[in-house]
């Protein structure tokens, strides 16, 4: 008669341990291969220019509204959450964004969007974050049915996925008066209001559209 080996404590949560991080790799693996682009998160300096647009961008909308406009920051592709938790941050601290300003991100892979849902709780009890901010699980392409004007829409996709969005944009009948601030890859067929350079050793482009 064959007698199977015991296994330990330790032995059974290393076994643990490499399953989840198998089953952690494969969806990553997956939803690059899906979607042409994996949570590739922004760089800091990348980050701050971003935020300083956005902010602009909001404060002309507001003065534009006279304030009867409640504009939202959409993320089109949000990854581990660290750009959504950095504006969430900045705008809450400037008064008059803080109050009218709604922070929506979106994602598909599931790993980076369980782990940002999260560290969102974390990080919003920790910063005492107010303002209404909420990680999707979807398609960001179903942003466009519901944006306004006066919205701001950002992101750091691969060209594949800007096609999409290109493709989206030339469905429209007339323009929708929102601004896309989009990193590295540019949005074809469109022509930006303004580029910006980050000052990091690629001097990477940051385009900024009016869609």
């Amino acid at each position: 008669m064959i007698r199977l080996k015991s296994i330990s404590l330790n032995e059974l949560i290393l076994i643990f341990t490499a399953l989840c991080s198998s089953i952690i790799l494969l969806s990553i693996t997956y939803y690059f291969w899906r979607l042409g682009i994996g949570p590739t998160p922004s760089g800091s300096g990348a980050r701050k220019v971003i935020i300083d647009s956005i902010l602009e961008k909001l404060k002309e909308g507001l003065s534009s509204h006279s304030g009867s406009h409640c504009p939202t920051v959409y993320e089109l592709g949000s990854g581990w959450g660290g750009l959504t938790f950095a504006v969430a941050g900045q705008i809450q601290e400037v008064p008059s964004l803080k109050l009218q300003t709604r922070l929506r991100a979106y994602e598909l892979s599931i790993v980076p969007l369980l782990c940002s849902k999260f560290m969102l709780n974390i990080f919003s009890r920790l910063k005492h974050i107010t303002l209404p901010t909420k990680i999707i699980y979807g398609d960001f392409i179903e942003v466009f049915d519901e944006v306004n004007q006066g919205d701001v829409l950002i992101c750091y996709l691969c060209p594949q996925q800007m096609q999409r969005i290109a493709k989206r944009l030339q469905a429209n009948q007339k323009p929708m008066g929102v601004c896309l601030i989009t990193l590295t890859f540019a949005l074809p067929h469109h022509n930006a209001v303004l580029i910006r350079r980050m000052t990091n050793l690629y001097r990477d482009p940051l385009y900024i559209y009016q869609v």
